[in-house]
């Protein structure tokens, strides 16, 4: 094997790993900007180490991209519901973000349509499953906390 200017003289038969044998196909005669090995990092460069073994050069670390959207945290929400009213402390306790609800309501609402909150932190449906059948009870959280028995069962 010779080398010139790091380029070879000659053409080499390469024998490799199965899976660098896929990774230098795709490298060479493929789509190499998207070449990442099994641990997600990205292969930037195959190359001949001194003794003629084929190194691989990699970008250690990954790029995650977001998965989820941003819509700020409860912290805010509080802040902008107490700054709304003008009060110290915000009127609800673990209120959801306004930028959640907004986004909700441009992705799945019309302008004809009527919004209903029925979870409106007042009450909670608890469910316990119980010998194939559903048990449905409902935590009324204002005035007081108390558990009322829903007389309904659902069979599974």
């Amino acid at each position: 094997m010779v080398a010139k200017d790091n380029k070879l003289v000659e053409d080499v038969t390469i024998e490799a790993e199965f899976t660098q044998i896929n990774q230098m196909e795709q490298y060479f005669y493929g789509d190499k900007e998207k070449l990442v090995d099994s641990n997600s990092q990205k292969i930037v460069e195959f190359f001949f180490n001194s003794t003629g073994k084929i190194q691989v050069k990699k970008i250690r670390g990954v790029e995650s991209p977001q998965t989820t959207c941003n819509f700020g945290t409860q912290a805010s929400a509080s802040n902008a519901l107490a700054t709304l009213f003008e009060l110290d402390e915000p009127p609800f306790s673990l209120q959801k973000p306004i930028e959640i609800l907004l986004d909700f309501t441009r992705r799945f609402t019309s302008d004809d349509d009527i919004i209903l909150d029925f979870f409106s932190r007042f009450r909670v449906i608890i469910m316990s499953q119980a010998n194939n059948r559903v048990n449905t009870r409902v935590l009324e959280l204002l005035p007081k906390f108390k558990i009322k028995k829903i007389n309904c069962w659902g069979a599974i």
